[in-house]
């Protein structure tokens, strides 16, 4: 892919990452609006057909319809559906990118996402189409089109790069707002705001992204500038005599430090500006001196190596795991038993990240899309419910916003064992805090819940980067969140198991991923204590 050769003006590119952080806050992440979607939908009688005769009813005190359990389970499968395709989709949406360039990569985001909406927005349910699925899906496969390929724009300031991308990534966590204002309206205007009126009004955000990417949007990738000086006494080809400490697979002295040559991938430089937000500085590249002298060491030994041999170790083991669900786990773990080998070099690093990353992907989503049912459940109290519900849906998105300077001061001035242990720490709580039946605990629950949620994707990201590297950061992360997609498609029947055998008793469920969340936690710490004392992580 070429690059533009001449640099815009300060007022155009200004304008592109505005407008940029706009879309990323109305279109990135919508769908994971849906607790505070849930209950317009519910009074909207969507899929009210699948509520019991005479299961159906109103809340004596509100006035307000009660979901049932049939539409609670159509509902659940929906988001379920909608956030595995948003996480598998990471792979082929890099690709994407790398071959049409941001602007078109971001009107075929926008062109689903108008297509999502008015499917949504449409209502029609037959035997062989049902428009609500189908229009979130494409809702969810839209955002991170329109999302990915905005992160380049931090190369037009490198001086201010992690500021930029800290904005995106902000509010990107803050993309439920949309659906968090809708309920507010709906319950504010008599008679609420039907579904059509509001999700075809919200056509109009992805048209104005179509308009802006056709009049202003950039082409092609901006190009990062050399993030590297060698100091006056260093000479490019004396880099190749890197200690042994540092693998050096490569001869080429730009790959084996990661500096991009103009042949360089689209893909890779989006993916190496992604990390540079989640690692919190505004420079992605170790300094020459620490290159020099192997202290990079410490952080990821499997720097430079091969894609395949990144993706067959233990370290993606960890972290991809840790982003999946806890029941893929034994599967995983009995045939990574029976596929090792003698030389253990062959596997490891890759499925070690992979577990405790996949471990908590679908418990975050399966509470996104249960926790009025669990806050039912637990609480006993529908008024308690009403209110946690409402608490739950507005902190989502502004503990998640608010959170970017504690985590990026975790990320970088604390030792990097405390973001695990943290993790470890906070799962717990708001785990058990989240079986209360007190409206304290459960407030305090729902606020590590969503401190919890931005904090496990930057740590895992910067983890990723901290391991692999940037030479095939793009694949080998893009791969765990794919896999962590089609893992997390087993919230569904988990769902319908806790409906319908366990009689809506989440606590089998909870104290199971509580369980796993802990010992892939563990794991995670243990993993990164081994790396920091500098001992050999593979």
């Amino acid at each position: 892919m070429a690059f533009p050769n001449t640099v815009p003006s300060t007022a155009l590119r200004l304008t592109q990452i505005v407008f940029a952080i706009f879309f990323c806050l109305t279109c990135a992440g919508v769908i994971f609006g849906f607790a505070a979607l849930k209950p317009v939908l519910t009074q909207e009688a969507v899929y009210a057909d699948y509520c019991k005769p005479g299961e159906r009813t109103t809340d004596p005190t509100t006035g307000e319809w009660l979901l049932c359990e049939g539409q609670d389970i159509k509902f659940n499968f929906m988001f379920t559906l909608s956030a595995g395709v948003t996480n598998i989709a990471c792979l082929p949406i890099g690709y994407t990118l790398d071959k049409l360039g941001p602007r078109k990569t971001s009107l075929l985001g926008a062109n689903l996402f108008v297509l999502g909406n008015f499917f949504f927005g449409l209502g029609y349910r037959s035997s062989w189409m049902d428009t609500y699925v189908l229009g979130f899906i494409l809702l969810a496969l839209g955002g991170p089109l329109i999302f990915l390929p905005s992160f380049h724009l931090s190369n037009a300031f490198p001086a201010y790069s992690g500021l930029i991308l800290s904005g995106m990534t902000g509010a990107f966590d803050a993309s439920s707002i949309p659906y968090v204002v809708y309920r507010a309206f709906y319950d504010k205007v008599k008679g609420g705001i039907p579904l059509r009126t509001f999700f075809w009004f919200y056509t109009v955000i992805p048209f104005i992204v179509i308009i802006e990417q056709l009049l202003i949007g950039p082409p092609e990738i901006y190009q990062r500038e050399q993030a590297i000086a060698l100091p006056p006494d260093v000479e490019a080809s004396s880099l190749t005599r890197i200690p042994s400490t540092l693998p050096v697979p490569s001869s080429d002295p730009s790959s084996t430090l990661g500096i991009e040559t103009p042949h360089e991938s689209a893909f890779e430089i989006l993916a190496s500006a992604f990390s540079r937000v989640h690692l919190g500085a505004p420079e992605d590249l170790p300094s020459v001196e620490e290159i020099m002298d192997g202290k990079e060491r410490r952080n990821g030994s499997l720097h430079g190596f091969s894609a395949g041999r990144q993706i067959t170790s233990w370290w993606f083991v960890c972290l991809t795991l840790f982003v999946c669900i806890h029941v893929r786990i034994l599967l995983l773990a009995s045939h990574l038993r029976s596929c090792r080998r003698a030389n253990s070099e062959t596997l490891p690093p890759f499925f070690l990240l992979h577990y405790p990353a996949s471990s908590q992907m679908a418990r975050i989503n399966f509470y996104i899309q249960s926790v009025t049912s669990q806050l039912s459940h637990f609480t006993q109290s529908p008024s308690l419910t009403l209110s946690l519900s409402k608490i739950f849906t507005v902190l989502l998105p502004i503990v998640g916003f608010l959170g970017i300077p504690l985590i990026g001061y975790l990320l970088d001035h604390r030792p990097w064992v405390e973001v695990p242990i943290l993790l470890f720490l906070m799962g717990l709580g708001f785990g058990t805090l989240g079986m209360s039946r007190g409206f304290v605990p459960q407030l305090v629950g729902i606020v590590l819940f969503c401190l919890f949620r931005p904090l496990m994707y930057t740590a895992l990201s910067s983890s990723f980067v901290r391991t692999f590297g940037f030479l095939h950061f793009g694949k080998v992360y893009g791969l765990a969140m794919t896999l962590s997609g089609l893992v997390g498609l087993i919230n569904a029947p988990l769902d319908v198991v806790v409906k319908t055998r366990l009689g809506g008793r989440f606590e089998y469920v909870d104290w199971g991923f509580v369980l796993l969340g802990c010992g892939s936690a563990g794991w995670f710490v243990h993993r990164v204590r081994q790396g920091t004392k500098g001992e050999d992580l593979d």
